[in-house]
């Protein structure tokens, strides 16, 4: 198991931000994985947000990139699991599409004139795909660590605008236990295990994402 005892006790319900030890504790899992492993666990946490960029995607009508986006990642799953018949040439033509689409939805983003909380997870979803299919393209971990960080600030923004609210969000902790839990069954992957493995995490995490999508079709509803 990864050494959670190792995590800064002031972490709390509630708090916004990880501590340096809960960041680290991410860094030296992702560290102990191989290639496959590592692109794995960064698939189950940006397929986890995805949903904030699907309904903004449908909360504005200009921005396109989400199908592309979905469509590369799981290509890559199924790259990952042998499915078929894809090869690293047959996938990587969808990665770029989708990394086309990334870049200028987050272009149009950005030049709107007054961002809101809709519109800055939405850049923080985008950042974390980003991330992770460049990643995947060059195999560079930093690329794939900094995704799961994207992927976790979703919570912290999220966590920041909303504070004092009747209903604060509150999901950064739980996310972080999903990434840990993740990175602790990865670690345990050999050649026999590796597909059914890399499949429970990449469809639980698909699960865990429908928290994303409701909590973002509320924020569409409360600034529209």
């Amino acid at each position: 198991m990864l050494p959670i005892g190792e995590l800064d006790q002031s972490y709390e319900k509630g708090l916004s931000v990880l501590s340096t030890g809960e960041i680290n504790v991410i860094r030296r899992g992702c560290s102990e994985l191989d290639n496959s492993g590592l692109t794995a666990f960064t698939l189950a946490a940006v397929h986890r947000v995805l949903p904030v960029y699907q309904v903004y995607t449908e909360m504005n009508k200009t921005v396109r990139g989400h199908g592309p986006a979905h469509d590369a990642l799981v290509a890559i799953a199924r790259l990952l699991r042998r499915k078929g018949g894809l090869t690293p040439e047959k996938v990587k033509p969808v990665v770029d599409a989708a990394l086309a689409g990334l870049e200028s939805d987050l272009s149009k983003i950005n030049r709107r004139a007054e961002p809101n909380l809709p519109e800055a997870v939405a850049v923080e979803v985008i950042t974390a795909v980003t991330a992770a299919l460049n990643g995947w393209k060059t195999s560079s971990f930093d690329e794939r660590f900094q995704a799961a960080m994207s992927a976790l600030e979703v919570d912290s923004l999220w966590a920041e605008e909303t504070a004092g609210e009747v209903v604060p969000w509150e999901r950064l902790t739980t996310q972080f236990q999903q990434q840990v839990r993740d990175l602790d069954e990865l670690r345990s992957v050999d050649s026999a295990t590796a597909a059914d493995i890399y499949r429970t995490v990449s469809y639980r995490a698909e699960r865990e994402g429908l928290p994303y999508l409701y909590g973002m079709e509320e924020l569409a509803q409360r600034t529209h």
